[in-house]
């Protein structure tokens, strides 16, 4: 059976072209000419994946990306955005939201079929995924990010509960990592290696997803803060305490370049958002 594939697109033309491109590639295409269309046609019919245009008259394309991605049902279809935007925060805005790759218009033919079958592949991949694993954070490579991001999120939904309490918040905390100026904002390093797992005790239990942040110390100029925050809320770099806000989030351990983060089921800790001491505090941090 030929892979199906939901293409989103409000110009006729375009879209057929799209849809021709893809047909000739051997797999089915299907066309939506708006967003709110794209959402039912995509819980409906279950695409392979999803081609969808930045600009749509109605929903755009990222706040449709999101909600595909939010919703368990959808969340592991590979989504390829096409656009014919330049500006390079709207191939971050993509990524960050997402999306497995951007395609720019005009099309070429053989890119498209080619990006098209390597998602589908890629998606596939994601199913026998292991429950941990790691991927960098470099403003400079956001299309990396995003996908070790997606890889981490993809072996989240095979915890229902866990996916639905953490994706939106990861996603929204996570987000200034993708901009070098949010990034420098925030007092997040230029390059940040995040590692995670997934663990349950039992069968019955929802997991506990742990992420671990490690950094070169000399590429932040947070300073004597990554080691204080935790006595005073306000020294915390801005992306860290966003992190904390998320419900069941505490820090387990910190040290010169290195975090911690365990997100427990809520109710573990306190529900007022005083969040516990690290069980372990290294300051390695050089004197003021």
């Amino acid at each position: 059976m030929p892979p199906k594939i939901l293409v989103v697109e409000d110009y006729p033309d375009l879209g057929e072209l799209l849809c021709q491109i893809l047909q000739r590639g051997g797999m089915t295409a299907t066309l939506s000419p708006g967003g709110s269309e794209a959402l039912r046609m995509a819980a409906s019919m279950c695409p392979d994946a999803v081609l969808l245009d930045l600009m749509l008259p109605d929903i755009g394309g990222l706040d449709v990306c999101s909600r595909l991605k939010s919703d368990l049902a959808t969340a592991n279809i590979p989504i390829l955005f096409v656009t014919c935007a330049e500006n390079e925060n709207c191939f971050r805005d993509c990524f960050r939201f997402g999306a497995y790759d951007v395609l720019r218009k005009p099309y070429n033919a053989q890119k498209v079929v080619q990006t098209v079958f390597a998602a589908m592949e890629w998606a596939r991949s994601q199913k026998m995924a292991p429950k941990s694993g790691e991927f960098q954070f470099d403003p400079e490579e956001p299309k990396t990010a995003a996908r070790g991001m997606e890889e981490m999120f993809a072996r989240m939904s095979q915890f229902p509960q866990l996916y639905a309490r953490l994706h939106e918040p990861m996603v929204k905390t996570l987000g200034s990592f993708f901009y070098p100026q949010d990034a420098a904002a925030a007092g997040i390093p230029r390059r940040v290696d995040i590692s995670y797992r997934i663990e349950t005790q039992s069968q019955n239990n929802e997991p506990d997803l742990t992420l671990h942040f490690h950094w070169t110390p000399a590429e932040t100029s947070a300073g004597r803060s990554w080691f204080s925050f935790w006595k005073k809320e306000d020294a915390a770099p801005a992306w860290l305490s966003d992190l904390r806000k998320i419900p069941g989030a505490h820090i387990e351990s910190v040290e010169n370049g290195d975090v911690e983060i365990n997100f427990s089921r809520p109710g573990e800790f306190p529900a007022d958002g005083v969040v516990p001491p690290p069980e372990k505090i290294t300051d390695h941090a050089p004197q003021p």
